[in-house]
């Protein structure tokens, strides 16, 4: 999703974010953004989260790969 529609230097939304897990290159995990987040973390709305669909504000900014608004 990282060349999926056009690419948001800010979050924007329920954008698509794209968030790197486990090792640097490795597997990614798609959420849509909610539009809250904390100092240090976003809450996403997002699929296979706890085996469920729901917000979940587990995903540090730090991880953030981009954002992606569909065209």
């Amino acid at each position: 999703f990282l060349k999926y529609g056009r690419k948001l230097d800010k979050p924007k939304k329920y954008c698509i974010m794209v968030f790197e897990r486990g090792a640097p290159g490795g597997s990614s995990h798609v959420t849509l953004w909610t539009g809250e987040e904390t100092g240090t973390h976003y809450k996403c709305l997002g699929g296979n989260q706890g085996d469920a669909v729901n917000n979940s504000s587990l995903y540090l900014k730090s991880d953030l790969l981009g954002c992606r608004w569909p065209e």
